[in-house]
């Protein structure tokens, strides 16, 4: 166990590292986003209540689209070289390979997030949480879920053609009610809505789903 967790750390060292060196993708997701909060405070500026009802809409489709810029090629970048081939018999377990790719993606992701949600607040004039523990569970949560969708997604599509529009493509509508039940927990952390605990079931579930099977199955998902 010891020796597979130090395999993660050292995959994610390198990939946040390589990240930070090559920061395309982490500079594309920062630009889109700040592209779609302005966008959406434009429209949010003719709603006379506010922002709390439409912004959980918004947030999480932002936060979607910025997951799916920060995982774009995760795989396929290592295909340069063939070094594709020297990573996986790199790791014993390819599970392991998974959860370091899903962590660095999810290291990424809060890092949007933590620009983007402070913005969002001022730009869509939010009057502020009612319960903001909800709010950072749901928050976490959200962030776990889009990074293992992403993850396991782009380890299904490194190898196709056209991957990095065949990921968008997938990731859209299986993400669906992972956005549904992060989107009632926000306005329910907002006070707009009351329902807390089938939609937290619904993420809780998804989020478990997407972390037990890629773990049994990506030994045959990076085959295919």
């Amino acid at each position: 166990m010891k020796a597979y967790l130090n395999q993660i750390r050292l995959l994610v060292q390198k990939d946040i590292r390589e990240s930070f060196r090559r920061p395309a993708h982490l500079l594309g997701a920062l630009v889109f986003s700040g592209l779609l909060l302005f966008v959406f405070s434009l429209q949010l500026q003719f709603q006379p209540e506010g922002g709390n009802p439409w912004a959980p809409s918004f947030l999480w489709v932002l936060l979607l689209f910025a997951s799916l810029f920060t995982m774009n090629r995760s795989f396929a970048k290592e295909q340069q070289n063939d070094c594709h081939w020297a990573l996986l018999m790199a790791v014993e377990e390819k599970s392991a390979l998974f959860l370091a790719k899903a962590a660095g993606n999810l290291l990424l992701l809060a890092l949007v997030a933590i620009l983007v949600v402070p913005l969002s607040v001022v730009l869509w004039d939010i009057r502020g949480p009612v319960s903001l523990g909800l709010f950072l569970v749901t928050l976490a949560a959200g962030l776990v879920g889009l990074s293992l969708v992403s993850t396991l997604l782009a380890g299904i599509t490194w190898q196709a053609e056209g991957e990095s529009v065949l990921l968008p493509v997938l990731a859209l509508p299986i993400s669906i009610p992972l956005l549904l039940g992060l989107v009632e927990l926000t306005r329910t952390s907002l006070g707009v809505s009351d329902a807390v605990q089938p939609w937290l079931y619904l993420v809780l579930l998804f989020d478990t789903l997407f972390l037990l099977l890629p773990i049994v199955l990506f030994d045959y998902i990076l085959e295919v």
